[in-house]
């Protein structure tokens, strides 16, 4: 019944309480946070406001440091340059479940979108001209560009 299955639901809602690290991040495993996840974490709090505008009871006290976790996480900058494109992509999930959370935060959307310019500016650099990745590279620069101009948006 639609009834059991909300009760289930808030419950292993509440289940995942018990990844959430004392840094407000989540990690795969339950204590083992030696490393939270700024991924995960976006993750996991998007899972939560879906549930909550279904009207499955969520932890807000979670919610709430898990967001603080990933706003100190947009701070963070990659490590590696091979690990560049995922940090991006966990920049911008991060953004985009902040914003749906009410925190809008312009100005790191704005330093996110000047980085992946400059990213792709030296990714078209290090090609050269005639390169078969050159149109997409020039493709996510315009993107990235957009983003820069206020044209972006952080609809899923």
């Amino acid at each position: 019944s639609p009834a059991e299955q909300r009760t289930a639901a808030a419950r292993a809602l509440n289940e995942l309480a018990g990844f959430q690290c004392p840094d407000g991040g989540f990690s795969l495993w339950p204590g083992q946070c030696q490393a939270s996840n700024a991924y995960l974490t976006a993750y996991v709090l998007h899972v939560m406001q879906v549930a909550g505008t279904l009207k499955v009871s969520v932890d807000r006290r979670t919610i709430d440091q898990g967001l603080q976790y990933l706003q100190g996480q947009l701070r963070q900058q990659p490590g590696q340059v091979q690990a560049v494109a995922a940090w991006g992509a966990t920049q911008a999930f991060a953004l985009k479940v902040l914003a749906e959370s009410g925190r809008n935060l312009p100005a790191e959307r704005t330093r996110l979108a000047a980085l992946d310019v400059r990213w792709a500016e030296e990714k078209l650099q290090e090609m050269g001209p005639g390169a078969e990745v050159e149109q997409s590279a020039r493709a996510y620069e315009r993107v990235a560009r957009a983003g820069l101009d206020g044209d972006a948006h952080l609809d899923s």
